[in-house]
């Protein structure tokens, strides 16, 4: 039996076919979208120096989750 992510909402099925062709489009092969979706947060940018590093942690953090068999999303915030 094959695990069921949560994350799978998003591309599962054929309501979501639009979904799956955008995460191909993205560049992500069949394998990488069945993996689990996880977003990576973070408030990194050249605006402070308390913040400049931030953006640099949540790539490691990416590279550890996608090493894991996850798919990881980055995404900036204010």
């Amino acid at each position: 039996m094959t695990r069921r992510f949560r994350s799978s909402a998003i591309y599962d099925g054929t309501l979501r076919t639009t979904t799956h062709a955008f995460l191909q489009a993205l560049g992500q092969d069949d394998d990488e979208i069945r993996r689990p979706h996880i977003g990576v947060f973070h408030t990194g940018g050249e605006m402070s120096p308390c913040n400049m590093n931030l953006r640099d942690q949540a790539q490691h953090a990416k590279t550890g989750i996608y090493a894991h068999g996850g798919m990881p999303h980055e995404c900036p915030v204010v």
